[in-house]
């Protein structure tokens, strides 16, 4: 896909969610520029995001995206000065691989590990999980990825990496799903592993909050004495079961 192409669709994605922050191009400009929807109606040049860059369209975006639904819940709306980094975020925590990562979490659930009764939470780290897959093993570990995955359901995340124009779907909230990333990243960052920053659990523990009380899976349907006799009626033989002579007890 072109970066102009790249750029289009980032526009169409910040409309579509209804962002206060929004992106155009200015002439003889290379870079993007963002500009607030609402009084007093900012506007700067983002120098750490190229309009001839397809990553840095869709980092903006979710950047961008992620200070609207901040400000929504009353915290703080966007910081300006972060669009002047290098690439619009905080530098990598201590370098740690996602190679790295993964080892250690499967240490954890193998057997007699601290996680082996507790692992479905941490089986996205296993070699046929969603980071297993995704991430080569000596490529740098960020936290945008690690909340990318707990935000979005992994196929849409899947399909989204392939396909920028596809629809990332968000998690439910309220969902054991949702708790289980959330008692995940509590626990990487017990551990010690870097990405899971403060910043991200916060942010996590505010979701779960405003999303109310966990969701009651839906009830297993349990056939009516009516449902069951209906279905037995089907045909054989030529003859339904309802006319089927009944054999005599005794």
């Amino acid at each position: 896909m072109r970066a102009k192409d790249t750029f289009s669709q980032a526009q169409l994605r910040l409309q579509a969610a209804g962002c206060r922050y929004r992106i155009k191009q200015a002439s003889r400009s290379p870079f993007i520029q963002v500009y607030d929807t609402l009084p007093p109606r900012r506007q700067q040049a983002a120098r750490g995001f190229r309009l001839d860059d397809d990553q840095a369209c869709w980092d903006l975006a979710e950047l961008l995206l992620r200070a609207h639904e901040r400000a929504v819940q009353g915290g703080a709306p966007l910081s300006w000065e972060v669009l002047e980094a290098a690439d619009g975020r905080a530098p990598i925590q201590q370098h740690q691989r996602w190679g790295e990562i993964c080892a250690a979490v499967q240490g954890w659930i193998a057997p007699g590990g601290p996680k082996a009764r507790d692992r479905n939470p941490f089986t996205c780290f296993k070699p046929n999980g969603y980071f297993g897959r995704t991430f080569a093993a000596d490529q740098i570990a960020t936290t945008r990825a690690l909340e990318e995955f707990c935000l979005y359901t992994p196929a849409s995340l899947q399909l989204w990496r392939e396909d920028r124009s596809s629809q990332l779907i968000r998690r439910s909230y309220n969902s054991k799903g949702f708790y289980g990333v959330l008692q995940m990243v509590n626990y990487l960052a017990q551990r010690g592993i870097a990405i899971a920053t403060p910043e991200l659990r916060a942010r996590l523990d505010q979701l779960k909050k405003s999303a109310g009380k966990l969701r009651a899976p839906a009830p297993r349907f349990i056939p009516r004495t009516d449902d069951i006799e209906a279905w037995g009626r089907v045909p054989w033989s030529g003859v339904t079961q309802e006319e089927q002579p009944r054999r005599s007890r005794g």
